[in-house]
């Protein structure tokens, strides 16, 4: 029949779902058909049904037939829509890989620019210049893996460690400027390397400014964070250094440092000039915060103490931290005052906090030097070198010739700093240069009420230092440690106590490899949490104290405790020098050190009183020349001088 003789467009989805659409109805529509053809030869129905019948089949197919023109037009037309995804999908693939492309493209040309960008910034940052913010945030973006170091630049990065370590900073910048365009120069490692470099050549605002190229990591957005704070402290910026310190915090909010430099900022050392008094003293000096070295926490307390106890007088005391830039504001500061005491302690030294500037502890500039017009008092300074360390460049020398003419007496603690220093002077400021022995080592004549000690204790303190450790030791440690764990054990068969006394954490470390190597306990009295006063308590109590730190000999020596020392810097044994008395000293590396130490500290044990009342005598001669020094500080005529020493 004419309904059946149309077929459905082949090919595609749409010709399939019109299949599907009319195959029920034609089979509907036989069926019918053939039913009726069936009755009109068995003539089971009349012609009217018939009539009827096949009208109502024509009418059906004719609909039907007007179905499939529908359906064919809406097959054509999903055909279309069909085909014309697939042109759409097929270019939407031909944009995508286009984009791909120009990504890749994109990656290449920003990964170009990183390299070209790496390059540019350290050079820049190697000679302290600024680092233009664009091309730090080219570099930034740009940051990838870094490849590893090739050989070049890996000796390179040693050479700078071990010329820092001699405290030659501008070599060491100089020798990684010459690999400044190796690739991956600029990693973690070696942008804080450059920082401290820049750092110790008081290119303050390039230190600040190179940190930000370790990344942008939480590890490295915090560790620049903490040497823009402290660099910050450094030149007295303390709004910049509060907020970075915070910034470190807020990443990590238990990062102890962060909380150290915070609070050095937020409690500067130096008043603002509008608040700092008038007509006192001026102070520069090392003051630690709470937990540092004890014998340098006690030790500007104990010079205030001498010049307060030599003059009767009570001035007001201006600090300045020696760490911090002497800049103009500080000059006027000072200038401001009756006089400027710079000491004591160790300061001529060059690799502790290190600067451009004065090449010593003392951070100040040349021509801030020039413009202080108030008397100038070196008081008790050491030249603090350790065995086989320099000064390796000219700067030191020319900043303590300018010192030595600046200053109106050059005090030094020892004898053998004033050989020293005079070694680099000319022969005309020689007389400048002064004998003033530390106060620590009289703090009897300067505390206003020092503890009393008495013999009979039989406790002995040890302490044993290992800042510098191969300086200290030369490799001999492991006998060292051997000696002492025989030395304890044999001062303990004799019935002493024995404890260690730790000026700084690291001190500790004595016990616990006694401890590790040799099953030896020995009590650690941890004294960098110590008031000066719990400090001197202690030591004032011992029966004897046997010390490596420097402070740990002079301040039991001034406090009337017999001493010994273990000598692993010079300067210890200028002082017992001094003294007359080096044979209380004891080299760390000496072939009979355990025996002769040993010797001598039971017989320090046994004739207690008789080596107090020497401390006590020898404590009388040096006194004198502290308070001559003190009085020099402040003339008579402005104190009221004690007349009975």
């Amino acid at each position: 029949m004419v309904a059946t003789s149309h077929g459905a467009p082949s090919g595609g989805r749409p010709a399939e779902i019109l299949r599907r659409l009319v195959r029920p109805v034609v089979r509907r529509l036989d069926g019918r058909v053939r039913r009726l053809a069936r009755q009109e030869l068995e003539g089971t129905a009349s012609s009217a049904d018939l009539a009827h019948a096949r009208a109502a089949l024509e009418a059906e197919a004719e609909k039907l037939q007007g179905e499939l023109a529908d359906l064919r037009d809406q097959a054509r037309s999903l055909s279309a829509r069909e085909q014309a995804l697939a042109a759409g999908l097929e270019e939407e693939r031909a944009r995508a890989e286009g984009l791909r492309a120009t990504l890749s493209a994109h990656a290449a040309t920003t990964a170009a620019l990183g390299v070209v960008a790496e390059e540019r910034l350290a050079r820049l940052a190697l000679a302290g210049h600024p680092l233009p913010p664009g091309l730090v945030d080219v570099y930034l973006a740009a940051l990838r893996p870094l490849p590893e170091p090739t050989a070049r630049l890996a000796v390179a990065r040693e050479r700078a460690v071990a010329l820092a370590a001699e405290a030659d900073h501008r070599a060491a910048l100089d020798v990684l400027a010459e690999v400044a365009d190796e690739p991956g120069f600029l990693d973690y490692a070696t942008v804080f390397q450059v920082a401290e470099l820049l750092r110790a050549t008081s290119r303050y605002d390039a230190a600040r400014d190179v940190a930000r190229l370790a990344g942008t990591g939480p590890r490295a957005r915090t560790r620049a964070a903490l040497v823009r704070a402290q660099t910050s402290w450094i030149t007295h910026d303390h709004v910049a250094g509060a907020a970075a310190a915070r910034g470190a915090l807020e990443i990590d909010p238990d990062h102890e440092l962060a909380r150290t430099w915070l609070r050095r900022h937020v409690e500067p050392v130096t008043p603002p000039p509008g608040d700092a008094p008038t007509g006192g003293i001026g102070h520069a000096a090392l003051y630690l915060p709470e937990g540092g070295n004890f014998g340098d926490v006690a030790l500007p307390h104990a010079v205030r103490q001498a010049v307060e106890a030599a003059t009767g007088a009570r001035p007001d005391w201006v600090p300045f931290h020696v760490h911090q830039v002497f800049d103009d504001e500080r000059v006027e500061i000072a200038n401001a005052q009756r006089a400027l005491v710079v000491g004591g302690g160790g300061l001529f030294l060059p690799d502790t906090a290190p600067n451009g500037n004065s090449g010593w502890q003392w951070n100040v500039p040349r021509a801030s030097l020039d413009r202080l017009d108030v008397p100038l008092h070196v008081f008790a300074v050491g030249y603090n070198l350790f065995r086989g360390q320099e000064f390796r460049t000219d700067l030191f020398r020319e900043n303590v010739v300018a010192l030595a003419e600046a200053a109106t007496q050059l005090g030094l603690r020892n004898h053998g700093s004033i050989e020293r220093i005079r070694e680099l002077l000319p022969a005309d400021l020689h007389d400048r240069v002064a004998y003033v022995p530390c106060p620590t080592t009289v703090l009897r004549h300067v505390h206003p009420e020092p503890p009393e000690g008495s013999a009979g204790s039989g406790r002995v303190y040890v302490n044993a230092a290992f800042d510098r450790g191969e300086r200290r030791f030369a490799g001999g440690y492991p006998r060292f440690l051997e000696v002492m764990a025989g030395y304890v054990t044999a001062l303990r068969e004799r019935g002493a106590e024995v404890a260690l006394t730790a000026h700084l954490d690291a001190d500790e470390r004595l016990a616990a490899d006694l401890a590790t190597a040799h099953g030896i306990d020995v009590p650690v009295v941890a004294m960098n949490g110590m008031t000066p006063d719990e400090g001197y308590r202690l030591y004032a109590d011992a029966s004897l104290v046997v010390g490596m730190r420097g402070h740990a000999t002079m301040i039991p020596f001034g406090l009337g405790t017999p001493v010994l020392s273990l000598v692993s810097h010079p300067k210890m044994r200028y002082f017992l020098e001094d003294l007359g008395r080096p044979e209380w000293g004891f080299e760390v590396n000496a072939e009979r050190l355990g025996d002769e130490l040993l010797e001598r500290s039971v017989d320090v044990l046994s004739r207690e009183p008789e080596y107090r009342q020497d401390v006590s005598s020898l404590q009388a001669d040096l006194w004198e020349h502290v308070r001559a020094a003190a009085r020099r500080v402040i003339p008579p005529e402005h104190g009221t001088a004690p007349t009975d020493g």
